[in-house]
């Protein structure tokens, strides 16, 4: 082997020695382990991510039922909030009903009612002041109350005081709590009609024209703050009612016979044109208006008719059905009684 030339020699002194077998392999090696490790901490890294994204959406799925949860608790107390209330309602109309079904026009008496109508009906002197309304000047005595008795007829005494009382019943009715029960109506007494018609035979709008003026009624203007006004009809041998229904613009006659009297309903026709023209100054056109014969109940004997004329002035004035009849006449004088002695109409 020949040896080379100096300046060869010195050449290549000054290149990189050649990486010798070992070398090249121990790079591979370094290679190969680079790469494993990639791979090796690619796949951790994937697997930790998927991890941390499978607590991430547990996390997740937890606080949706977390929440899913609060809105079904809410749900609920909302929804017994709500029956609660409605619970309340219910008791309060339950109240409210039976409130009304003990004051209503056939509640039972109580024994002091009971006990009021014995000793009434009992003995004692007849002259005995037993109940006396100043506001109307009306007063009833022991003999008065016993036409209360069963079998017996009305007198005009006991009826007109009634009147009374119905009229304080409407009056309390407009300073109700939650408002009114009935309708707005005016009671007038036994004597109107005999003065507008009945004593002289013809019509006399002069002899009740200054019956209705507000000093007369209370202080109520009848032909604004009514939407029905009641009379009892005392003729000679019968009891009936009338009813002038302002708010229907209608005349009704209730008797418990079945009659129909026409001159009676055309008197109280021109009346109310009347009273109207001469309190208001204004013309009503009654032939607009109906006449009406309602169905009504009925007697079954020839004395209990002021107690129906009576309770259909009472029911009218209620707004109620006439749901009664002859099997309630007893109890309906008994309850007069008592209503009389105690100055309300309940």
């Amino acid at each position: 082997r020949r040896p080379l030339p100096p300046r060869l020699r010195s050449l290549a002194g000054s290149l990189p020695e050649a990486p010798s077998a070992v070398e090249v392999q121990a790079r591979k090696a370094d290679e190969k382990l680079r790469q494993a490790e990639d791979i090796f901490f690619g796949r951790e890294s994937s697997k930790l991510m998927a991890k941390v994204a499978a607590v991430m959406s547990k996390a997740s799925l937890e606080e949706a039922k977390e929440r899913e949860r609060r809105l079904k608790e809410q749900a609920l107390l909302d929804e017994q909030a709500r029956l609660e209330e409605l619970r309340l309602e219910l008791e309060r109309d339950l109240g409210l009903a039976q409130e009304e079904e003990a004051a209503g026009p056939l509640a039972p008496l109580s024994p002091e009612q009971l006990q009021l109508y014995r000793d009434a009906m009992g003995g004692g002197p007849g002259g005995e002041v037993l109940c006396s309304h100043e506001e109307s000047s009306l007063e009833l005595t022991r003999q008065d109350l016993q036409c209360l008795a069963p079998r017996t007829w009305l007198n005009d005494e006991c009826v007109n005081l009634y009147m009374a009382l119905l009229n304080d019943r409407d009056r309390e009715e407009e300073g109700r709590g939650g408002g009114r029960r009935y309708p707005r109506s005016h009671f007038f007494n036994t004597f109107f009609y005999n003065k507008l018609f009945q004593d002289q035979g013809v019509y006399n709008y002069k002899g009740v024209a200054r019956w209705t003026r507000p000093v007369r009624c209370r202080g109520k203007d009848i032909h604004e703050h009514c939407d029905r006004i009641v009379f009892p009809i005392h003729q000679p041998s019968h009891w009936t009612c009338c009813v002038v229904d302002v708010k229907n613009q209608a005349i009704e006659y209730y008797d418990s016979m079945g009659g129909r009297d026409h001159t009676l309903v055309e008197a109280f026709q021109r009346w109310y044109a009347d009273d109207v023209k001469n309190k208001k100054k204004r013309e009503v056109d009654m032939s607009s208006w109906e006449v009406r014969f309602p169905p009504c109940p009925q007697q079954a004997n020839g004395y209990d008719c002021g107690v129906f004329a009576v309770k259909f002035a009472d029911y009218l004035g209620r707004g109620a059905e006439l749901e009664f009849g002859q099997k309630h006449m007893d109890y309906f004088r008994q309850r007069l009684c008592a209503e009389l002695i105690q100055l309300e109409a309940l």
